[in-house]
């Protein structure tokens, strides 16, 4: 879960006492974010057990601590309302360390809240390392598309990389629909390099593209083999599909079921690339509020149809090596980041 993200986000199911914040620290090996929790205060995450991170019940879930304070810890306590059902008292150190959670040994009824306290001094909680996209980015050279980027694409044109943004909407109809709630503006130099036109129907050429790249926009797919198979089909021989797609685990979408390759077999099998009632009503019950997906659905906004962790992703992309001619994949995942890296090479 990505303590960082959500105090960030201010989600309410993490409720942080008085002085927690999000914090970085950059170890010799990486660099992490987190929560910095003051002597005596910490954070509260309600239901806890509810959400994906924690349903297998994994003594370690990626988190790490460390402190500068000689003799601070953290105490892990898993509370059923406000009675412990399990407790641990970990030992912090200038270095990082593993936070283990004190799963209980009787089984206990219902979800269970999760609160981790500093004590003794205070002590840095890292949620994920980061990863860095620069490594990613500069996989899409040649000619290709970056899909949806709204006002703030990633990839940019210059030497060696000819780009064409496309976006469902030319920029001022986008401006009408999403400016007033949008802090980046189109900038003039790139506007001729927008195209209008949809994921599943690229404006490009048989075997025209040396690479696709998308961000936060894979989730938003329904049919997402039949978008595979597509792109694959505009793609030349060695060119790549390079995507960043939000980590269910990391993201706000912690309390959803990572989408079952079987349900996007049925999908690619029924074809067609409209968005669904089941789709809406499943996001809409993510947030507790079926009424709330349909509402959705009738202004026509983007969600996240499907689901997304290291684990499922990996089966969609071995089956598309398997079945649509792809030769390799690779991905990048760290735990509770907001997001991973996929690379997948036709």
């Amino acid at each position: 879960m990505n303590l960082h993200f959500l105090a960030v986000k201010g989600v309410r199911d993490l409720e942080l006492d008085e002085g927690v914040s999000p914090a970085g620290h950059r170890s010799p090996e990486a660099s992490w974010r987190g929560l910095t929790l003051p002597d005596g205060a910490g954070f509260r995450i309600r239901g806890a057990t509810r959400f994906n991170p924690f349903r297998h019940r994994a003594e370690e879930i990626g988190w790490r601590m460390r402190s500068d304070t000689p003799g601070a810890r953290l105490e892990v306590s898993f509370l059923k309302q406000d009675a412990v059902v399990g407790q641990v008292s970990l030992d912090a150190a200038d270095e990082l360390r593993p936070v283990r959670l004190p799963w209980p040994l009787m089984p206990v009824a219902g979800d269970l809240d999760l609160a981790v306290t500093a004590k003794g001094g205070d002590v840095f909680v890292g949620a994920h390392r980061t990863l860095d996209r620069s490594e990613l980015l500069a996989l899409c050279t040649g000619r290709g598309v970056e899909l949806g980027p709204g006002p703030k694409p990633q990839v940019l044109p210059g030497p060696g990389v000819d780009v064409r943004y496309v976006e469902q909407m030319a920029p001022a109809d986008w401006v009408r629909l999403y400016g007033a709630n949008y802090k980046h503006a189109f900038q003039d130099h790139l506007l001729p390099h927008y195209v209008t036109g949809e994921a599943h129907a690229l404006p490009a050429e048989l075997r025209d593209l040396d690479f696709i790249f998308s961000s936060h926009v894979f989730e938003h797919l329904a049919n997402p083999l039949g978008h595979l198979r597509l792109w694959r089909d505009r793609l030349r021989p060695g060119g790549r599909i390079v995507m960043v797609v939000p980590d269910l685990d990391g993201s706000k979408d912690y309390g959803a079921q990572p989408t079952p390759l079987a349900e996007l077999l049925l999908e690619d099998e029924r074809g067609g690339f409209d968005v669904t009632e089941a789709h809406y009503r499943r996001y809409g019950a993510l947030r507790g509020d079926v009424g709330y997906g349909l509402r959705l659905q009738a202004d026509g906004a983007s969600i996240h149809v499907h689901f997304y962790n290291n684990r499922n992703m990996a089966d969609v992309m071995r089956w598309a090596v398997e079945n649509l001619g792809f030769s390799a994949f690779s991905l990048q995942h760290t735990p509770n980041h907001k997001d991973f890296h996929v690379i997948l090479e036709a």
